[in-house]
């Protein structure tokens, strides 16, 4: 920065430091208006940009951030695609790749098995509910109860009952949601996310992973979760509603929601907790939102899944990298 606080508009030769000036921005608390100020320089800068004068390799960096910034991105997927982006560079180091692409292959084995192994059926007894629920209550059921066996028996709580409670406020929020359909009912941004809370399912994901995750399970520590809320960003038509703004205005409001919601997720990260054994759990936090953004980037990524969602996944838990 020069002596007036403002960042020299020389930088905006150096690609590679507005590069690394733009990702740091991302990882801000709220109150430092200098990483804002930051984001929106280096930003400018790479937008006006001619890709065509500079290194293909480079410039596709450049569209990758610009498009979503590492911190926000899942690392699975991150980590698949920038091997394909180092294997591209001319000091590329060989062993170095092969060893990368070892170790994503063998993290992507231990996922895979972790999922088939969510897809058992254990139960029968559920001929009164509808065929369509059929097999959601099934997994609902194995899976919620599965996890209570599993901290009963290592860590010596009984979890089932923090889990059902998640659960029946989600399928309460399913039912406002439903309501407000069939009567007519457009509800206010704040309405709508406050509901979207628990509709999302981010809390029986989170209260999951810190079952999962921490060695040190604690009723303390159940009660914070029970506390936690994220908020869902998928309300265009509620906040159009509600204002009379226009699609591009809201959109941008939108992405101001998620820039100030981000620095929150930020200080909740590192923050110290009484907690013992929380640190794996706010990792789970962290790649949640990580996960949300990657799929409702571009709209309905989960109920309506693209091509482009489909290949995230494919990518990321089925597909292993080509060593050879």
């Amino acid at each position: 920065m020069n002596k007036t606080g403002t960042f020299n508009d020389s930088l905006n030769k150096d690609v590679k430091g507005l590069l690394g000036l733009y990702e740091a921005s991302f990882h801000g608390l709220e109150g430092e208006t200098i990483l804002d100020e930051a984001r929106n320089f280096a930003s400018k800068h790479l937008k006006d940009l001619n890709i065509d004068e500079i290194p293909a390799i480079l410039a596709s960096h450049v569209s990758h951030a610009l498009d979503m910034p590492i911190h926000w991105r899942p690392n699975g997927l991150e980590a698949r695609w920038f091997m394909d982006m180092y294997e591209k560079q001319g000091d590329m180091i060989p062993s170095l790749l092969r060893s990368a692409k070892i170790d994503f292959n063998l993290v992507q084995s231990v996922h895979k098995k972790e999922v088939s192994n969510m897809a058992r059926w254990d139960i029968t007894d559920i001929d009164k509910l509808p065929p369509t629920i059929r097999d959601s209550f099934t997994a609902l059921y194995n899976t919620t109860n599965k996890i209570g066996y599993w901290t009963m028996r290592e860590l010596g709580i009984n979890t089932i009952p923090y889990m059902r409670k998640v659960w029946a406020d989600e399928c309460k929020a399913y039912i406002k949601e439903v309501n407000w359909y069939n009567k007519g009912i457009k509800p206010t941004l704040k309405e709508y996310m406050e509901n979207a809370v628990d509709s999302i399912g981010g809390l029986i994901m989170l209260l999951g992973s810190y079952f999962l995750t921490t060695d040190k399970l604690t009723e303390e520590g159940l009660d914070y979760c029970e506390l936690v809320r994220g908020d869902n960003f998928k309300a265009l038509e509620c906040y159009m509603n509600e204002t009379g703004a226009l699609e591009e205005a809201t959109r941008e409001h939108v992405r101001h929601l998620v820039h100030e919601t981000w620095k929150k997720i930020n200080k909740d990260v590192f923050e110290d907790y009484p907690f013992p054994g929380f640190g794996p759990f706010l990792g789970a936090c962290l790649n949640l939102a990580r996960a949300s953004q990657c799929f409702y980037q571009y709209g309905e990524g989960h109920g309506l899944p693209d091509n482009e969602t489909k290949d995230h996944i494919v990518t990321a838990l089925f597909e292993p990298v080509p060593i050879d």
